[in-house]
């Protein structure tokens, strides 16, 4: 925010109308904005279209003369073309002194917008969660905003041809490292606002995290440490190919050495139907990011993220998150 007023500068040269002026006409047009027109810098226009500037920050700086006002000029110093009257200290260009919606910015949350169902599955803890997203099917959805409950925004996500499978139906979507507290307090529920091409839609999800599978509880490593006994019951990310010469884009003139052995591999490049042949290290029941079960050979396209899920000795079913690619 150190070039907030460079940028006003900048759109203010050449134009002789005054600023006051200006202000008031634009003004009036903030309001109109569609809340997604424009992703986050829109949003943060949004928010920032009725706050309050300090002052200088919307023009040039203010002339400063270091002499004071008692002292002569020098002789031999050259004149000032005209007097510098000497200026007040003028407020520093702070961003919360700028535009609060910058540091915690808000979304409008109208009450009377249609519900869509989503389908939230939420993992990790309160302060850094990862959340999976199923939209609606046969919407079409420009863009998701999650928010609190206060319309605070949370996380954007702008909707690409990766969201969707060749069928045109949704692939989840993960957004991780997302912070469900307010102010210190834990959220309760959160509020996905779609930005759909004929309006707006949202859905209201409480916040549940998924701490049992199959009616057992579960552990895993959101807690920053390894839960004892755990280590023994994790998978490692070892895969093989499913039909290799087919399944995948092979290129023979590009090979790799094998570091257990004189052989090569050439280099294979995955293609829609793809699949992984999980190896042994990949333990217990694997399921997609929904929690839904997979089978053990499954599209690297659509499951590049997924959990497995083993037994232990006290009852327990120990988590193990992989990200593929």
């Amino acid at each position: 925010m150190q070039d907030q007023g460079k940028q006003k500068t900048a759109a203010t040269a050449g134009n002789t109308e005054p600023t006051d002026a200006r202000n008031q006409k634009a003004q009036p047009l903030l309001p109109r904005r569609m809340m997604f027109s424009a992703g986050l810098v829109g949003l943060l226009t949004e928010a920032c279209s009725n706050a309050q500037f300090s002052g200088g920050l919307a023009g040039k700086p203010a002339l400063r003369d270091n002499r004071s006002a008692d002292t002569p000029p020098q002789p031999g110093s050259p004149e000032p073309e005209s007097p510098i009257t000497k200026q007040p200290p003028q407020p520093q260009a702070d961003a919360t002194q700028n535009c609060n919606a910058i540091a915690n910015p808000t979304v409008d949350v109208p009450p009377n917008v249609v519900e869509k169902p989503v389908t939230g599955v939420f993992y990790g803890r309160q302060d850094s969660a990862l959340l999976a997203l199923l939209l609606p099917a046969g919407e079409d959805i420009k863009q998701v905003v999650i928010a609190n409950s206060k319309g605070r925004l949370l996380a954007l996500h702008g909707i690409t041809g990766a969201d969707k499978k060749a069928d045109g139906t949704w692939r989840p979507v993960v957004i991780d490292g997302l912070a469900l507290m307010d102010q210190g307090t834990a959220l309760n529920e959160i509020v996905v606002l779609m930005q759909l091409s004929n309006g707006r839609a949202k859905a209201v999800l409480p916040v549940n995290f998924l701490t049992k599978f199959q009616n057992k509880s579960v552990v895993d490593l959101s807690g920053r440490a390894v839960p004892p006994g755990m280590s023994a019951f994790q998978s490692v990310a070892q895969f093989g190919e499913i039909d290799s010469e087919t399944g995948f884009a092979v290129d023979k003139t590009v090979s790799y050495p094998n570091l257990s052995g004189d052989l090569v591999r050439n280099l294979h490049t995955a293609v829609p139907t793809s699949k992984w042949g999980i190896g042994a290290k990949v333990k217990g029941t694997i399921t997609d990011i929904m929690g839904n079960v997979l089978d053990r050979g499954f599209s690297i396209l659509e499951h590049q993220v997924f959990c497995t899920y083993v037994e232990m000795p006290d009852g327990k079913l120990a988590r193990t998150m992989i990200h593929v690619g």
